[in-house]
């Protein structure tokens, strides 16, 4: 018995449908954000912290109010962004309904 292959079903590598896929891609981007968004606010509290310690110790107390008034509203908008992103990470590694082990 011969079959016709151009009926047969063919089946795309390339096909988003494939179960869990999109939610692989989306928990990849999701990780990536928030390693970024990690980074950025840990790196900008470090700049905060060390240029205002640099000048307490020069004695220049206008410049120490100044670099918090300038780099700590963005940094804290990313910490506020990052920690978003890890709840959303836990939520979607345990699943909606899962307990954890906590």
């Amino acid at each position: 018995m011969t079959t016709n292959p151009s009926t047969e079903p063919t089946v795309n590598p390339h096909d988003a449908s494939e179960p869990g896929r999109l939610a692989r891609a989306s928990t990849s981007i999701t990780r990536l954000c928030f390693v970024v968004t990690l980074v950025v606010f840990l790196l900008g509290g470090f700049v905060i912290v060390g240029a205002q310690a640099v000048e307490i110790v020069l004695g220049d107390g206008t410049t120490v109010a100044a670099i918090g008034e300038r780099l700590g509203p963005p940094t804290f908008a990313v910490s506020a962004v990052c920690g978003l992103l890890a709840f959303v990470l836990e939520y979607v590694r345990r699943g909606p309904g899962e307990e954890g082990s906590d």
